[in-house]
């Protein structure tokens, strides 16, 4: 029994020993190295130390995904616009040919108002006034006219005259308005058809794509001390291919709103 105590109380005394020696050991291996790193040397060696594949790939790849986005970005937006300018022209075509249907209608109506009156009508309605014309008559020659031979006949033909007339107007009116779509029309072709906006961009993208993608990964072709003395230029170069990516991308955003 008494062995049995005496050996409980040794190990005892051995692990409190273990235990203190690990102590001293942890606080050693702190003290040694926190002053390794406020070493400002021992900073920059430890950094130069650091793999830079890491680096490199992982700029690969996020330059990668920019490119996806942004040339899925530019494509839909291009096919849109080739989409809408095949739209704006299909409607110039079928505004042409309703303007052209408005035009034969006038002169059909024109030709309708010119075989109206006969010319024995005419002769009768010039004597009552000289400077007749159809279009404007005062009331008291229609009155002359009704009282004449075959005056009836003469003012419903006017009255048809007239109906045409009104008809004529309205036609025109409706000319004018096609005439005017079909120039803002034809102003929204030439805007559209005008993709070099798209072609400065997708050569940036392109520009981009090369510094971002390629660039990092041809670089972790070369050895180690190359990897290190270029990174900070590489990052850079990517920094500023990044900034005009994201100019390009504002500004088409801009345009979509415009």
């Amino acid at each position: 029994m008494e062995n049995n105590i005496q050996e409980t109380i040794l190990n005892n005394s051995l692990n409190s020993n273990n235990i203190t020696n690990i102590t001293n050991h942890a606080s050693h291996l702190i003290e040694k190295s926190s002053f390794y790193f406020l070493n400002t040397s021992n900073i920059t060696h430890f950094v130069s130390q650091v793999d830079p594949n890491w680096f490199y790939s992982a700029s690969a790849q996020s330059a990668a995904t920019i490119v996806g986005l942004m040339g899925a970005f530019l494509t839909t937006k291009v096919l849109n616009q080739k989409s809408y300018l095949k739209q704006l022209k299909n409607d110039i075509s079928e505004l042409e040919q309703k303007k052209e249907h408005v035009s034969t209608e006038i002169q059909n109506i024109k030709e309708k108002q010119t075989n109206l009156l006969t010319n024995k009508e005419v002769e009768l309605c010039k004597k009552i006034n000289p400077s007749f014309t159809p279009s404007i008559l005062p009331d008291y020659d229609l009155q002359r006219i009704e009282k004449s031979e075959g005056g009836k006949n003469i003012l419903e033909k006017l009255t048809k005259y007239r109906e045409y007339d009104d008809v004529i107007i309205s036609k025109k009116g409706e000319q004018l308005f096609l005439n005017n779509l079909l120039t803002y029309k034809k102003e929204q072709v030439i805007t559209k058809e005008d993709f070099s906006n798209s072609k400065v961009h997708f050569i940036n993208l392109v520009i981009f794509s090369i510094i971002g993608v390629f660039a990092p990964l041809f670089m972790m072709l070369l050895d180690f001390e190359t990897m290190i003395k270029y990174r900070v230029a590489v990052f850079i170069l990517i920094l500023c291919g990044w900034v005009i990516i994201l100019y390009s991308l504002i500004s088409e955003i801009k345009n979509l709103r415009d």
